[in-house]
């Protein structure tokens, strides 16, 4: 039996660790990865706030510099009351 390949789209970019803060490819939201179940991860926004779902094709990598820079925004937008 011939094996087929898999589809390009479900193909996962980048493989997170449990806390490690990602990018959502599909909304361009940054968010910490809490979970994974049932084909998908689920990121929680830096500054709190509700999980979302994200596919794992979706999954970014983000550089350090990019990671601070989310950071840096979340606090200062905890700190606007924002």
């Amino acid at each position: 039996m011939p094996q087929t390949a898999p589809d390009q789209r479900d193909q996962i970019e980048h493989e997170p660790k449990p806390n490690e803060i990602v990018r959502d490819a599909g909304t361009s939201r940054v968010g910490r990865i809490v979970g994974f179940e049932a084909g998908r991860y689920y990121l929680r926004p830096l500054r709190g706030g509700l999980e979302w779902e994200v596919k794992p094709r979706d999954i970014q990598a983000m550089t350090r510099e990019e990671v601070l820079s989310a950071r840096v925004d979340a606090e200062n937008a905890r700190s606007e009351g924002r």
